[in-house]
Parts: structure tokens; C-alpha cells; sequence
């Protein structure tokens, strides 16, 4: 094998086969090649809302339609545009604001908004449409990011808002093929990088439940792994009329607290957003929560019962499992309200687990040790997986019955165990729907034991 010198030109066939063409100007390969990061001064990374928005980068607002990102990001746009604190308490630098919106009208939407959240018009900018010929069409990306440069270049702009990504994505640009979209989106975070503007796009979510929320965003994963930051806005899973805004992503800095918001009318009668302070609700809590009624209604249920459960302290992860089983609530919807609530799992200097509620936590706690830890985040392909995963080696997971167990007087799980076992010999039926399981849940309140209840329900009164 012949070894080139560095001086050497490429041989034709592999000029050709690289498609270079001969020629000083076009087929010479450089001298230097690369950078040396010796050349490269070190910055610090800026931030327009430290930990969420950061300078001259994509960042990425997803969520479902209806939600609210629309009029949030216009309460964005207000208090970049007069330089009002972020609702955290963080410092805002004032900065003009670009808004590229395909969704909402100017005059009885965008304009209401922005003078509702308190915003200066003569700083805001909207720019959706170019002229084409008799008409107008749509901006798009990345065709005309230099018409978007020069609306930067207007106002002074600290932030480009393009809500929804999917309206002004070029036409040959195919959203679910991950190198158009990085294509696309290159252009868009060189425009940020060069002008010092923040680049945030807003998108919907897809329909894949249960996936890992970096594979929730609609479209390409080449969206999601183009942003610096991505934030979600989902409804709280305990009050639809409010919303929380968390981290989903954070590649500049730690991930911050989750911050809780509920639209409210204004004078002129327009929406905007008012602000209710911080939650350990995470993402993946936040997309975990079930949207079916009876299941959210009984995942509640069971997250009221963790809160009386820890509400004095730590309490044995053996024994939440076991008063949870006696209150009637599956193994499953204890640890998706576990999740919910942030509940941390610590291993105690005797030994055990004990599970409490953390004081001002952004990530619900999980460790690996912990047996009755709760479910993983599944991954894409599958929903279900991280169901699987999470129930390895748990106790509560042995028996994949979900059925309510017999409580034990004696306060020793075996005991319980056994009974519920029995039932099931004399031919009761291995699982509950949905709604049986609330009407067993129902008569224990109600003051019925819980071996009664099931058979009651399920009218299964063979001994």
C-alpha cells in the first residue's frame, strides 16, 4: 500500500469518485485543513432567560395544541420587549422581538396579547409573509432566513419566535427525515449564532405515549437534537387548568425548576399568562400522566394517598406498597403517582428503602436499587418497555395480578399474599378493568374489606 505524502494531490479516480473537480480554485485540497482550538477564544455562554433561553441558539417550546405555547411565548416577547424579570425571579436584558406566527391573527390575537402581557409594540415585529408576486406567501426556512436576518437587524431583535416550525419549513423539506430537517435547521442556527438572536421555535407533540420525551416532539429527531434547549408545556395532571413548563432538554446548563402558569382572561379580553410559581413535576411526570378520565381520576387517588402516606416523614418502600394494596391501588398506579409527585427513593443506614417527598426538587428521584422504584421512561420503539424494565426485581410486580390483596392483621405481607392467592385458586378472575378497579376501590372506602370488595364486584363468591 502506497502512502501519500501530505503534499501529494488526490489521484484523479478518487478526485472523481469525491466529485472534486481539477482546477487550483475547485479540486485542491487546502494546506490546513480544520481549526485549531488553540485559535479559538474561549466565551461564556449569554442567556436571554438563564437555563431555558439561551443567546444566539435554537431552543425548541413543544407541547399539545391548545396548551397555551402560543400565548406564552407572547408573554415572552412582552417582557423581553420593556426588559421585565423572568417569573423565576431571573433578570431580563430588554431586546426587540421578532414573531414569525402562521397560526393567529395580527389584529385580533397577536396585537390583544402582546398589550394584555404588558409588551412594547414598537419592539415586537411581525413577519410571516414575504410578497410573491400579486400575493404573498409564508417565509421559508431556509430560503429566506436572510429576510428574517434583516427583521433582526429592525428591531434589534434578542429573540426569533417561528410558531409553528412546521409552517415555515421549506416544501422540499421533508419534517420526518432527519437530514432534511438538520439541513434546514443548519442555516437557521448560524443565522442565531451570527446575530446573537435566539432562535425559538415552537412545535406539537406526536401521538407516541409512553416514549422518552426527547422523542415526543412531532417530526424528525434532527429538531430536537438541532436545539440547545427544549421546553415543554403540558396540563398539570392534578388541575387542567393549569399548565407547567419543564426542561426536556438542557445542553448549556443544569436542568431548572419547573415552573406552573394558568391562562387567564384579560381587560381587553384577550388570554395571557399568569404565573404560580415552581413544581417537581418533570417532563417525563408530566408526560406520563394518563389522559383516559378513570385513569387519571385513579392515579389522583393514589397520589393523595402518597401524599397522607409521607406527609410525617420517610416512610418503607415495603410498607407504602403494602398500605397501598389494603387503600386498593395497583402497584402500577402507585409508582406512575410516585413519579408524579417526585417522590425520592433513599436507602436507609439500617438498610431498607424509604421513600419521602423531596422540598424543592426539579427531577423526580429514581435509583436503580430501589425495588419499588417506579416505571422508566420506555423507550420509542416500544411504550411498554419501560414498564418492563421498571418492574425488575420489584416485589410489588411479582404477581402481575393487579388485583386488590387481603390486608394481614398481623401486619406481615406473606400472610396478605397467601389470601390473594387463594382467591385466585377458587376461580376468581387475574385481572380488574378500569372500572371495576374504581368500584373496588370504591366499597373499601366505604369501610369493605378489600377481598370482599373484588369478589363483590366481580360477583366471585365461590369459597
Amino acid at each position: 500500500m502506497t502512502v501519500m505524502a501530505p503534499s501529494d494531490p488526490l489521484p484523479q479516480d478518487i478526485r472523481e469518485r469525491a466529485g472534486l473537480r481539477s482546477g487550483k480554485a475547485n479540486g485542491e485540497v487546502p494546506a490546513e485543513v480544520g481549526r485549531l482550538l488553540s485559535t479559538v477564544k474561549p466565551e461564556r455562554v449569554e442567556w436571554i432567560w438563564r437555563g431555558r433561553i439561551p443567546k444566539g441558539k435554537l431552543t425548541i417550546i413543544e407541547g399539545d395544541p391548545g396548551d397555551g405555547k402560543s400565548t406564552l411565548t407572547t408573554d415572552m416577547a412582552a417582557r423581553i420587549s420593556v426588559g421585565r424579570s423572568w417569573p423565576d425571579g431571573e433578570e431580563c436584558e430588554s431586546g426587540g422581538v421578532v414573531l414569525c406566527s402562521a397560526e393567529d391573527g395580527l389584529a385580533d390575537t397577536i396585537r390583544p396579547r402582546l398589550d394584555a402581557a404588558g409588551g412594547d409594540p414598537e419592539r415586537v415585529l411581525a413577519l410571516a409573509t414575504v410578497p410573491d408576486g400579486d400575493s404573498e406567501r409564508l417565509l421559508s426556512i431556509p430560503e429566506d432566513l436572510e429576510i428574517i436576518r434583516r427583521g433582526i437587524e429592525r428591531v434589534g431583535a434578542a429573540v426569533v419566535v417561528i410558531d409553528p416550525i412546521s409552517a415555515f419549513l421549506s416544501g422540499n423539506v421533508n419534517t420526518h427525515r432527519d437530514a432534511d430537517v438538520r439541513r434546514a435547521l443548519a442555516p437557521a442556527a448560524k443565522l442565531a449564532e451570527d446575530t446573537g438572536a435566539a432562535i425559538v421555535v415552537v412545535r406539537h407533540l406526536n401521538q407516541a405515549k409512553g416514549a422518552n420525551p426527547l422523542y415526543r416532539g412531532q417530526g424528525s429527531i434532527g429538531i430536537g437534537a438541532a436545539a440547545r434547549s427544549v421546553l415543554l408545556v403540558a396540563r398539570h395532571p392534578e388541575d387542567e387548568d393549569r399548565r407547567v413548563l419543564a426542561s426536556v432538554k438542557s445542553n448549556l446548563a443544569k436542568p431548572v425548576h419547573s415552573l406552573i402558569f394558568v391562562l387567564v382572561e384579560s381587560a381587553n379580553g384577550s388570554a395571557r399568562v399568569e404565573w404560580k410559581g415552581e413544581t417537581i413535576l418533570s417532563a417525563a411526570a408530566l408526560l406520563a400522566a394518563p389522559t383516559d378520565p378513570e385513569e387519571r381520576s385513579a392515579l389522583e387517588e393514589a397520589m393523595e394517598f402518597l401524599r397522607d402516606e409521607l406527609e410525617n416523614g420517610p416512610v418503607g418502600s415495603t410498607q407504602v406498597g403494602k398500605d397501598a394494596r389494603a387503600a386498593g391501588i395497583t402497584d402500577i398506579t402507585l409508582k406512575r403517582a410516585k413519579r408524579a409527585l417526585g417522590v425520592r427513593s433513599r436507602k436507609q443506614s439500617d438498610g431498607p428503602w424509604a421513600w419521602e417527598i423531596p422540598e424543592g426538587d426539579p427531577e423526580p428521584h429514581t435509583s436503580q436499587g430501589d425495588p419499588l422504584d417506579p416505571l422508566p421512561v420506555g423507550k420509542p420503539d416500544s411504550g411498554q418497555q419501560g414498564e418492563e424494565q421498571g418492574d425488575h426485581g420489584d416485589p410489588l410486580a411479582r404477581n402481575r395480578d393487579p388485583r386488590v390483596t387481603k390486608p394481614d392483621p398481623h401486619g406481615e405481607g406473606e400472610q396478605g399474599a397467601q389470601g390473594d392467592q387463594g382467591d385466585h385458586d377458587s376461580g376468581g378472575s387475574t385481572d380488574l378493568s378500569a372500572a371495576e378497579d374504581r368500584k373496588v376501590r370504591k366499597l373499601i372506602r366505604e369501610g369493605m374489606a378489600p377481598v370482599l370488595a373484588r369478589r363483590e364486584v366481580l360477583k366471585d363468591w365461590e369459597i
